[in-house]
């Protein structure tokens, strides 16, 4: 990432340290391989993440202003992201937003997924 300008946000600290270990690692390796498809395909210059947590869901958003994925309409999320948000019991969708690049939301739900 040392040629793209990132803005993390994060919410919620404390409710993350509350998850299991694994759910930790595997929240970690979703987003590790999130910003590995971004440096790769995007041509993005720029990359925003916002972490948000409470009792009730945990939600990641990564939005990137690169060229989106052009190759399907509406985006299809790429096959690691689908592996990687099946292993951790989550949601994964992605959004093109209007002036561009490409949004990936990962939401996990505590009932639904027993993330504590």
């Amino acid at each position: 990432l040392a040629d793209l300008k990132c803005d993390l946000h994060l919410e919620g600290e404390s409710v993350l340290r509350e998850l299991s270990r694994r759910k930790r690692i595997d929240l970690f390796f979703f987003y590790k391989e999130s910003l590995t498809n971004i440096i790769r395909h995007s041509g993005a210059s720029k990359v925003s993440t916002q972490l948000i947590a409470n009792n009730r869901e945990i939600l990641l958003r990564i939005t990137d202003n690169g060229h989106g994925i052009t190759d399907s309409s509406p985006p299809e999320v790429p096959p690691s992201l689908k592996r990687r948000a099946r292993l951790l019991g989550a949601q994964v969708f992605l959004e093109s937003p209007a002036d561009g690049g490409i949004t990936i939301l990962l939401k996990l739900k505590d009932r639904k997924f027993r993330l504590f």
